[in-house]
């Protein structure tokens, strides 16, 4: 998909009882990437639940522990992205919640970067 580069994902698990439910499932479908990035939970109409995060996801994604980060805060999301990503590499937000704030967040950083190389 990416061509010589890189898929980078980033996911937002949305809804507490869907994360608990199909937090797993969610992991191992992940591993079509080569490195991920998942956020917290966008809890829109449900409770938070403290037991119930993203890192859920993130901890059953089967890739290497290096390519695989839980980044709870969008900005922590966007500036995990940038760190990870190189000329050529796709990178994807994935989600149902406000993870489409991320992409020109992402965009930002790296042109701050190229502007300070």
């Amino acid at each position: 998909m990416a061509g010589a580069g890189r898929l980078i994902v980033a996911f937002q698990p949305h809804l507490v009882s869907r994360t608990r439910l199909f937090a797993e499932q969610m992991g191992l479908e992940l591993a079509a990437a080569d490195e991920v990035v998942v956020a917290d939970v966008y809890v829109a109409r449900e409770e938070p639940d403290s037991a119930v995060t993203g890192r859920l996801v993130a901890d059953a994604c089967p890739l290497p522990e290096s390519a695989v980060e839980f980044a709870p805060t969008l900005e922590e999301v966007a500036e995990a992205l940038a760190r990870r990503a190189r000329p050529g590499d796709l990178v994807v937000t994935l989600g149902a919640g406000d993870i489409t704030t991320v992409g020109p967040k992402v965009i930002s950083l790296l042109q701050g970067r190229e502007a300070d190389a």
